[in-house]
């Protein structure tokens, strides 16, 4: 980590633990990533203030950990009853029952999100074969209903508005993104392109995305406007440009 207050951290950064997917709290006091420092490999938070460490895992290989939009929340997928489930952990609750498993089922429950105002959830489960379905649920893991079927989807990201939830699917044989109301309905494919597009992220105000697309060994990225769907190609397609993000 560097922190931008001190610019010597800039050459010399500040080592935190052994670990990937880094991910900062809300409200930035804290810091989420999975290790394997203890064999498992585990979702630790570190508090930023005393740099404390700890897991806040089952205790069995864990991935795509998120915070809830208030900070209280943490949402993973848990490998402890063999396949993946969906477990949310209540930060505020010191009983046992602070960690719950709101979905499970045969199928690997992975790349959990919440929505804007943290009352509902997006996933992709996923069958034998490596295929994803899009799910939508509450937060408790009730109600659930699948928004996509036939092809792969996966990597669901509810719009900052709280409108839209977008997510890729190879419905049409690659992979591309589509959009969705928050309930679900009413999908539309937004890009469309014959190259995958995997990667992509929201603007601020919910009325872009920029994405990355992948032809012929090449990667180029993308911002295109929701409405009226007006796009611009950023960086050609002469070189490699990937993992694409808007500051928000």
């Amino acid at each position: 980590m560097v922190s931008l207050e001190d610019t010597s951290s800039f050459r010399f950064p500040i080592f935190i633990d052994g670990g990937s997917d880094p991910v900062f709290s809300p409200e930035g006091s804290f810091l989420m990533y999975r290790s394997e420092k203890e064999e498992s490999n585990a979702i630790y938070i570190t508090d930023l203030l005393s740099s404390e460490s700890y897991s806040v895992s089952d205790g069995s290989l864990s991935m795509y950990a998120e915070f809830s939009p208030d900070g209280n929340r943490v949402l993973y997928s848990s490998s402890m009853n063999e396949n993946f489930d969906l477990v949310v952990l209540d930060l505020n609750d010191t009983t046992d029952k602070a960690q719950k498993t709101i979905i499970s089922s045969k199928d690997a429950e992975l790349h959990g999100t919440f929505s804007t105002d943290g009352k509902h959830i997006a996933f992709a489960s996923f069958d034998i074969n490596y295929k994803g379905t899009l799910k939508l649920c509450d937060s408790k893991g009730k109600d659930c209903k699948t928004i996509t079927s036939g092809g792969s989807a996966y990597n669901p990201k509810f719009s900052p508005d709280g409108k839209h939830l977008a997510f890729v699917w190879d419905k049409t044989g690659h992979f591309e993104v589509y959009i969705c109301n928050v309930d679900g309905s009413g999908i539309k494919q937004l890009t469309s392109k014959s190259e995958n597009t995997i990667e992509y992220d929201w603007s601020g105000d919910g009325k872009k995305i920029v994405y990355e697309s992948v032809g012929e060994g090449v990667a180029s990225i993308t911002v295109k406007e929701i409405n009226p769907g007006g796009s611009q190609n950023l960086t050609g397609s002469k070189a490699n440009n990937i993992n694409p993000s808007f500051q928000k």
